[in-house]
């Protein structure tokens, strides 16, 4: 019973530990610039051996990366401890690793952007006049420090 206790206390304590430091993983971006690699494929491998090299394995990177950047420019997104995203940082071929925040998508002014009306059950003429139409804006910030 005692040791029970003794465990639960210290399992109490490494988890507080680890929320208190970061040790959480969180989704980062870690961008490497141009890439002159030959193939998807290739890319793809390198940027699983440099996220092999902050944790620690040769499965983990897989299981870690969430999207690899292979057409314009090379970099991959992946969920990693603050820590490894500092120790990525400090390699010569990244140029940037920064977290991912998720933005809010604002559709308020949709209607004003189409010069639409607001369309009432009592005009039918008004709902073809709007029928077929698509809005869509998607802005991709990738850091605010470039």
């Amino acid at each position: 019973m005692r040791f029970a206790k003794i465990l639960s206390s210290f399992t109490l304590l490494f988890i507080g530990y680890t929320l208190v430091n970061g040790s959480t993983p969180k989704h980062y971006i870690v961008y490497m610039g141009d890439h002159s690699h030959p193939n998807s494929e290739s890319v793809i491998r390198a940027n699983h051996e440099i996220l092999a090299s902050v944790t620690g394995s040769i499965s983990e990177p897989k299981a870690a990366a969430l999207h690899h950047y292979t057409k314009s420019f090379q970099g991959f997104s992946a969920m990693i401890t603050p820590e490894q995203a500092s120790q990525l940082a400090e390699y010569e071929s990244v140029l940037s690793v920064f977290e991912s925040k998720m933005n809010k998508l604002h559709t308020t002014h949709s209607w004003d952007f189409l010069g639409l009306e607001t369309i009432s059950k009592n005009n039918p003429k008004a709902l073809d006049t709007a029928s077929n139409v698509i809005v869509g804006e998607y802005l991709l910030k990738l850091n605010e420090n470039c």
